[in-house]
């Protein structure tokens, strides 16, 4: 997933060439439907990945799955979509081997166990589409959502505190994000989609768009 705003950039720039030698016509429609299923990378994912490396070769490890994403879109007109997103993320970290203080038996303790953290993602988001071609879709827009984070263990310790292992306390946040994307169709139903964000749930996401409906 370190690879996804790389890949974005080089895949816009083509998708640039593509529209400038396309012929214009009318790219959304009212009523219709875009779904697409991606995978993006986030600022903690990222934080995680350059963690995990630090720590290679230590008495724990440290790993993350990429944002797993849903979306719909419903054309409101040719310029403007409305719908719905989900994301999903986890976290982990594996210890070895591993010493600290056992609060159930007042002393160290020394064992292996596994904390794990996820983050879910609610949102509805309203979109922009200023291209005018049909198989080259641009637009921008905005996403806001509601994070909910949860925390478990293998650690056999009743007050053991999983989020006090990650630095980070467990509760649910407000996340909006303003997105840029393009999507890219190469069947009248089958395209590919790039987005660059900026705030949460991802910063870069990829992905593959079914599109069906339409009033034209």
């Amino acid at each position: 997933m370190k690879k996804i705003s790389t890949l974005f950039t080089g895949l816009a720039v083509i998708g640039l060439a593509l529209f400038s030698n396309q012929k214009a016509a009318a790219q959304k429609e009212a009523g219709q439907s875009v779904v697409t299923l991606g995978v993006g990378e986030s600022l903690v994912g990222s934080i995680f990945s350059v963690a995990s490396s630090s720590t290679s070769g230590g008495s724990y490890s440290i790993s993350h799955s990429p944002a797993i994403l849903g979306m719909y879109d419903y054309g409101l007109s040719d310029r403007f979509s409305i719908g719905a997103a989900f994301s999903y993320q986890s976290f982990s970290t594996a210890y070895t081997n591993y010493s600290y203080y056992n609060s159930t038996t007042g002393g160290a303790y020394y064992g292996s166990w596994t904390d794990k953290i996820t983050r879910i993602n609610y949102a509805v988001r309203a979109l922009f589409h200023f291209g005018d071609n049909e198989n080259f879709d641009p637009y921008f827009g905005l996403r806001l959502g509601f994070t909910n984070w949860s925390a478990s263990t293998t650690n056999p310790d009743p007050n053991y505190a999983t989020d006090n292992g990650f630095g980070v306390t467990i509760k649910g946040a407000i996340a909006p994000q303003v997105v840029f994307g393009v999507r890219y169709f190469f069947t009248p139903l089958i395209g590919v989609n790039l987005e660059a964000a900026i705030g949460s749930p991802y910063y870069a996401s990829a992905g593959v768009n079914f599109k069906f409906g339409g009033s034209k």
